[in-house]
């Protein structure tokens, strides 16, 4: 699986959890009903989240970490160099 950040036609943006980036865009309309803009990789989990795959054990979800998503979308690493924590 793979992070997405999804821009939708109604100016909504969110995170989505996806093997490529055809199924963002629809796993972003399913969940939501409104069409997506586009769908750019980003390199950790976001708020708000639109869909991301329940919990199994053995494999936990990764919590949102990307606290700036608009500026990571697009990379596949944060570009800030220093932790957004601090």
């Amino acid at each position: 699986m793979a992070y997405w950040w999804v821009d939708f036609v109604s100016g909504r943006s969110g995170f989505v959890e996806a093997p490529n980036h055809a199924a963002a865009i629809a796993i972003g309309f399913r969940e939501t009903g409104n069409a997506a803009r586009r769908a750019r990789p980003i390199p950790y989990p976001a708020q708000p989240i639109i869909f991301q795959e329940p919990e199994r054990p053995g494999k936990p979800q990764c919590p949102a970490f990307c606290y700036s998503p608009n500026m990571c979308a697009g990379r596949t690493s944060c570009p800030k160099s220093y932790a957004c924590s601090e």
